[in-house]
């Protein structure tokens, strides 16, 4: 497992739309045709309201177990309340990470999390999220990963979703109750700490 350290600012992925442009086209190679797949289908946004309250929010306490130095430095020493407060805000799928061009290919779920917290606004309870990202890379087997892509398909088709040229948001799929339950009962098997490979924040 590597842990590294990477300067963010911003709880949501910041890549360059030709970088996604070459997943989508990766993703053809797993049995779906590129027409179908959307920048949404391969970045997901979740409300701050779903990734704080839902009975099945993910907290990062329970994916990211504290054994890093890095880690413990960064929140359970130091900040022990913010390393409780994590929860997952957005993840992404990547058919094919590499470090370097002549790496073979690394099928990934890259995850982001960050301390949300509840307070009282002038308008109501409002959201909290502390610029304290932490980016985690869960790695698969092909075979895992085509499992994961054809799950992420079959609840897009289910749900009648439409991503066709949307720009990268809050994932529409959250405004449907059994897409939200369906997809984090799914995340909450496939971040598998096990699969763990990398952490960077």
């Amino acid at each position: 497992m590597q842990f590294h350290r990477m300067k963010t600012s911003t709880p949501i992925f910041k890549w360059k739309r030709v970088v996604l442009f070459l997943i989508l086209g990766n993703l053809s190679s797993y049995g779906m045709p590129t027409p179908h797949w959307e920048l949404n289908d391969v970045t997901y946004i979740l409300p701050l309201e779903i990734a704080l309250h839902h009975p099945l929010a993910l907290k990062g306490p329970e994916f990211i177990p504290p054994y890093s130095d890095l880690l413990q430095g960064r929140f359970v020493n130091e900040t022990p309340e913010a390393y409780a407060q994590l929860r997952l805000v957005a993840f992404r799928i990547d058919p094919c990470f590499q470090e370097k061009s002549t790496d073979p290919c690394q099928h990934q779920i890259r995850a982001v999390w960050q301390p949300l917290t509840e307070i009282q606004g002038t308008h109501g309870n409002q959201i909290r999220a502390t610029d304290a990202a932490v980016h985690t890379f869960f790695t698969f087997h092909s075979d895992e990963f085509n499992r994961i892509v054809q799950a992420l398909y079959t609840l897009k088709v289910k749900a009648k979703l439409k991503t066709a040229r949307k720009p990268i948001q809050i994932h529409p799929g959250f405004q449907n109750p059994l897409f939200t339950q369906e997809l984090l009962q799914d995340l909450h098997r496939w971040l598998d700490p096990n699969q763990l490979s990398r952490v960077a924040f």
